[in-house]
């Protein structure tokens, strides 16, 4: 599905903000880790947005940089849908047509978010409505692969907990999603899970593993990965270690957690 070999990935010719990236995803997956990491700048060179710099990235198969008019990748990227200045009922009739799907099926999957704002246009919705949006269009149009940048921001628990429900019984395509939020990460248990730091991308591992696994300041022998941020190292471990991943809540809090 994506096969990035050796890849420098970021949006000019002088700075990358993904380094050397080597990895095979065909599964559903989370890119997990904190902001500015460079979960996003992944997706965006998925979609073209953000640049190859050096090294390859395929995707079905494809170089990125030659994958043209092809309608099996989603997105739940709200710019990509501004690009349409027009009410959310006529959108979602655009991109019925555009995927070839019943449009009663968006409007349903809609629904089932509790949304009801049809007559309003993109940016007069609220950032969670803008969220549901973006969502909902990327899974309900039949994608072989759709990309969900942090589609748990701006919704409420119980929102979230019906994306939950719909992201594990999603069986059109594969999904990627980017999080910084463990608790959620851990309800879609059949998921591989790559941790994102400071330009490198580690694993995968299984979701379904993660209360086996541990962090611990420092290198540690017979780690499963080794990490380096910019406030030192710290290692990876299964069973045992300062403390377990599962514990953690919100990754943005990892290093705060360890130096306390």
């Amino acid at each position: 599905m994506i096969k990035a070999i050796n890849a420098y990935i970021g949006y000019n010719n002088n700075t990358p903000i993904l380094r050397n990236i080597n990895l095979e995803i065909n599964d559903n997956s989370v890119l997990i880790g904190p902001n500015g990491s460079g979960k996003t700048t992944f997706l965006n060179a998925v979609l073209g947005f953000s640049k190859v710099l050096k090294g390859k990235l395929l995707v079905f198969g494809i170089e990125v940089s030659n994958l043209r008019n092809f309608l099996g990748i989603t997105s739940n990227m709200v710019d990509v849908y501004k690009i349409l200045s027009v009410k959310i009922k006529e959108l979602v009739e655009i991109y019925a047509e555009l995927y070839g799907v019943d449009k009663a099926e968006i409007f349903s999957t809609l629904r089932y978010f509790n949304f009801n704002s049809f007559d309003k246009k993109l940016h007069e919705l609220s950032l969670g409505q803008q969220k549901i949006i973006g969502n909902s269009l990327a899974l309900a149009s039949n994608p072989k692969l759709a990309l969900l940048d942090e589609p748990f921001e701006n919704l409420d628990p119980t929102k979230r907990l019906k994306l939950i429900r719909m992201l594990t019984e999603f069986r059109k395509g594969k999904v990627i999603l980017t999080s910084h939020e463990i608790d959620l990460v851990k309800k879609l248990k059949d998921w591989n899970l790559y941790l994102v730091f400071n330009g490198s991308i580690y694993g995968p591992f299984r979701a379904n593993k993660i209360n086996e696994l541990y962090i611990s300041k420092g290198k540690i022998e017979n780690a499963l990965f080794v990490i380096n941020t910019n406030n030192g190292c710290f290692s990876i471990t299964e069973n045992q270690g300062d403390l377990p991943l599962s514990s953690i809540g919100d990754i943005e809090n990892l290093e705060v957690m360890l130096n306390d």
